[in-house]
């Protein structure tokens, strides 16, 4: 009985300290990676055919054409691709209109969001130069002006800026003129509201213009409204 009882008590308090299962998955993304059979542009004149770069732990360890891959590197073959050093700037105003006077807008020239940064984007060569001597090649340009200002895009700075996305995100800005401005919304609640109206707005275009498409002799048409098309396809 004696034995049997110590038995129990030791048995116990291990059953009682082992860990449990994990409830959920864990992520563990990829810790490096190798970018392989690429050109590597490292400095101007210089040039790496079929090299490869490692990055660990999102910083670049290595670059050239025969260098030691970790073999947990998750590899990317980037055969035909080119990577050149450069920063990327996160956010590049684009100047646009201030109203559009067109049939086809918003009753309230704060809502933009039929403009395109990527259509808008053209830049002087003398503002490019200076991008250049900070060390940015890259851009992600944004419609600057109104609430819903349109949509983002990715440039490649080169001489001539090259679009890489001319879709990257819808830019909605929480921005009014002021108590003097001549125009709704001036105070941060009227923005919140005329934001909320917007996307209730772009919701009922989609949806009454699939019924038009399906019913068209049965419905009368709506105006077209570029900005909420705009939105609805976001």
């Amino acid at each position: 009985m004696k034995i049997r009882l110590i038995l129990l008590l030791i048995i116990i308090p291990v059953l009682y300290g082992q860990a449990g299962p994990a409830k959920e998955l864990h992520r563990n993304p990829p810790r490096a990676w190798a970018l392989t059979n690429a050109t590597i542009h490292t400095a101007p004149g210089k040039t790496v055919y079929n090299g490869s770069v490692v990055i660990r732990d999102g910083i670049i360890k290595s670059v050239g054409k025969k260098i030691k891959i970790p073999n947990q590197a998750t590899i990317l073959d980037m055969e035909g691709k080119h990577i050149y050093p450069g920063f990327i700037e996160s956010w590049l105003d684009v100047n646009t209109v201030k109203k559009d006077t067109s049939l086809q807008a918003y009753w309230n020239s704060n809502m933009r969001a039929y403009l395109n940064a990527a259509d808008l984007f053209h830049p002087k060569e003398k503002s490019l130069k200076e991008l250049h001597k900070l060390g940015f090649t890259t851009a992600h340009i944004a419609p600057k002006g109104g609430i819903f200002q349109g949509t983002s895009g990715l440039v490649q700075l080169g001489n001539t800026p090259k679009v890489l996305s001319n879709n990257v995100a819808q830019v909605v800005e929480y921005a009014a003129g002021g108590w003097g401005a001549r125009e709704y919304p001036t105070s941060l609640l009227g923005i919140i509201a005329f934001i909320r109206q917007g996307l209730i707005d772009a919701s009922w275009y989609e949806k009454s213009q699939k019924i038009l498409s399906k019913y068209p002799d049965e419905n009368e048409p709506i105006q077209m409204d570029r900005s909420l098309a705009a939105i609805a396809t976001t």
